[in-house]
Protein backbone atom coordinates (compact mmCIF):
# COMPACT_ATOMS: atom_id res chain seq x y z
CA UNK A 1 0.00 0.00 0.00
CA UNK A 2 1.36 3.62 -0.73
CA UNK A 3 1.37 5.67 1.88
CA UNK A 4 -0.14 8.94 1.19
CA UNK A 5 3.46 11.02 0.50
CA UNK A 6 3.35 8.64 -2.80
CA UNK A 7 -0.07 9.56 -3.66
CA UNK A 8 0.25 13.51 -3.58
CA UNK A 9 3.37 12.81 -5.39
CA UNK A 10 1.11 11.21 -7.95
CA UNK A 11 -1.35 13.47 -8.48
CA UNK A 12 1.31 16.38 -8.41
CA UNK A 13 2.12 14.65 -11.68
CA UNK A 14 -1.51 13.78 -12.87
CA UNK A 15 -2.07 17.97 -12.74
CA UNK A 16 0.59 18.99 -14.30
CA UNK A 17 -0.62 16.63 -17.29
CA UNK A 18 -4.09 18.01 -17.07
CA UNK A 19 -2.65 21.80 -17.49
CA UNK A 20 -0.70 20.15 -20.50
CA UNK A 21 -3.76 19.09 -21.98
CA UNK A 22 -5.49 22.02 -21.09
CA UNK A 23 -3.12 24.05 -23.43
CA UNK A 24 -3.27 21.77 -25.61
CA UNK A 25 -7.29 22.56 -25.95
CA UNK A 26 -6.45 25.84 -26.02
CA UNK A 27 -4.43 25.83 -28.95
CA UNK A 28 -7.47 23.55 -30.50
CA UNK A 29 -10.14 25.97 -29.14
CA UNK A 30 -7.84 29.19 -31.34
CA UNK A 31 -7.64 27.39 -34.37
CA UNK A 32 -10.82 25.58 -34.80
CA UNK A 33 -14.07 28.48 -35.24
CA UNK A 34 -16.61 25.40 -34.90
CA UNK A 35 -14.89 23.54 -32.10
CA UNK A 36 -13.59 27.13 -29.94
CA UNK A 37 -16.79 26.41 -27.86
CA UNK A 38 -16.72 22.62 -27.44
CA UNK A 39 -12.80 22.60 -26.69
CA UNK A 40 -12.77 25.37 -24.10
CA UNK A 41 -15.00 23.60 -22.58
CA UNK A 42 -13.12 20.46 -22.37
CA UNK A 43 -10.49 22.64 -21.44
CA UNK A 44 -12.24 23.86 -18.28
CA UNK A 45 -13.52 20.75 -17.28
CA UNK A 46 -9.64 19.60 -17.23
CA UNK A 47 -8.59 22.33 -15.36
CA UNK A 48 -11.40 22.02 -12.88
CA UNK A 49 -10.28 18.41 -12.41
CA UNK A 50 -6.66 19.91 -12.18
CA UNK A 51 -8.04 21.83 -9.15
CA UNK A 52 -9.69 19.07 -7.78
CA UNK A 53 -5.89 17.22 -8.08
CA UNK A 54 -4.18 20.12 -6.29
CA UNK A 55 -6.82 20.10 -3.51
CA UNK A 56 -6.59 16.47 -2.80
CA UNK A 57 -2.26 16.67 -2.98
CA UNK A 58 -2.69 19.60 -0.14
CA UNK A 59 -5.12 17.47 1.83
CA UNK A 60 -3.22 14.63 1.78
CA UNK A 61 -0.02 16.29 2.86
CA UNK A 62 -1.47 17.75 5.95
CA UNK A 63 -0.26 15.71 8.94
CA UNK A 64 -3.78 15.93 10.18
CA UNK A 65 -5.57 14.24 7.11
CA UNK A 66 -2.97 12.06 6.65
CA UNK A 67 -3.66 10.29 10.23
CA UNK A 68 -6.83 9.56 8.84
CA UNK A 69 -6.22 7.94 5.95
CA UNK A 70 -6.42 4.00 6.24
CA UNK A 71 -5.86 1.79 3.88
CA UNK A 72 -9.09 1.45 2.42
CA UNK A 73 -9.01 5.47 1.98
CA UNK A 74 -5.36 5.06 0.26
CA UNK A 75 -6.57 2.13 -1.91
CA UNK A 76 -9.37 4.42 -3.49
CA UNK A 77 -7.48 7.70 -3.56
CA UNK A 78 -5.28 5.62 -5.28
CA UNK A 79 -7.71 3.81 -8.02
CA UNK A 80 -9.34 7.23 -8.31
CA UNK A 81 -6.08 9.03 -9.70
CA UNK A 82 -5.15 5.67 -11.75
CA UNK A 83 -8.78 6.20 -13.38
CA UNK A 84 -7.71 10.10 -13.80
CA UNK A 85 -4.24 9.12 -15.47
CA UNK A 86 -6.11 7.02 -17.35
CA UNK A 87 -8.49 9.07 -18.71
CA UNK A 88 -5.51 11.78 -19.31
CA UNK A 89 -3.76 9.62 -21.66
CA UNK A 90 -6.65 8.55 -23.15
CA UNK A 91 -7.28 12.84 -24.13
CA UNK A 92 -3.61 12.80 -24.85
CA UNK A 93 -3.39 9.98 -27.07
CA UNK A 94 -6.94 11.30 -28.99
CA UNK A 95 -5.55 15.35 -29.46
CA UNK A 96 -2.49 16.30 -31.50
CA UNK A 97 0.82 16.64 -29.79
CA UNK A 98 0.90 19.11 -27.51
CA UNK A 99 4.45 20.45 -28.53
CA UNK A 100 3.48 21.48 -31.80
CA UNK A 101 3.05 25.41 -32.09
CA UNK A 102 0.01 25.60 -33.82
CA UNK A 103 -2.70 23.05 -34.85
CA UNK A 104 -2.81 21.96 -38.45
CA UNK A 105 -5.60 22.12 -40.74
CA UNK A 106 -5.54 18.18 -40.74
CA UNK A 107 -6.34 18.10 -36.93
CA UNK A 108 -9.47 20.52 -37.46
CA UNK A 109 -10.40 18.27 -40.04
CA UNK A 110 -10.20 15.52 -37.54
CA UNK A 111 -12.26 17.32 -35.11
CA UNK A 112 -15.73 15.79 -35.35
CA UNK A 113 -14.25 12.41 -35.26
CA UNK A 114 -12.69 12.94 -31.55
CA UNK A 115 -15.10 14.99 -30.46
CA UNK A 116 -17.32 12.14 -29.53
CA UNK A 117 -14.95 10.41 -27.49
CA UNK A 118 -13.42 13.48 -25.97
CA UNK A 119 -17.04 14.00 -24.72
CA UNK A 120 -16.92 10.29 -23.34
CA UNK A 121 -13.80 10.80 -21.56
CA UNK A 122 -15.36 14.19 -20.16
CA UNK A 123 -17.84 12.37 -18.76
CA UNK A 124 -15.37 9.96 -16.96
CA UNK A 125 -13.40 12.57 -15.94
CA UNK A 126 -16.54 14.51 -14.36
CA UNK A 127 -17.21 11.05 -12.20
CA UNK A 128 -14.38 10.86 -10.84
CA UNK A 129 -13.71 14.19 -9.57
CA UNK A 130 -16.90 14.32 -8.16
CA UNK A 131 -15.74 11.21 -6.46
CA UNK A 132 -12.52 12.85 -4.99
CA UNK A 133 -14.10 15.55 -4.03
CA UNK A 134 -16.24 13.71 -1.89
CA UNK A 135 -13.74 12.00 -0.63
CA UNK A 136 -10.83 15.13 -0.02
CA UNK A 137 -14.62 16.26 2.40
CA UNK A 138 -14.92 12.77 3.99
CA UNK A 139 -10.85 12.88 4.80
CA UNK A 140 -11.02 16.98 6.12
CA UNK A 141 -14.35 15.79 8.10
CA UNK A 142 -13.03 12.75 9.58
CA UNK A 143 -9.52 15.14 10.76
CA UNK A 144 -11.77 17.87 12.30
CA UNK A 145 -13.59 15.39 14.21
CA UNK A 146 -10.50 14.12 15.56
CA UNK A 147 -9.36 17.25 16.54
Amino acid sequence: MADPFTIAVSVAGLASLGLQLADTLNKYAGSAVDSKDRAQAIREDINLAVQVFKTLETTVRNDANRAMMNDDSQKLVQEHVKQCETIFFGIQKILPRSDAKSIRTRDLIRWPLIEPKLELLRGNLEKVKTTLQILINVIILAAMSEG
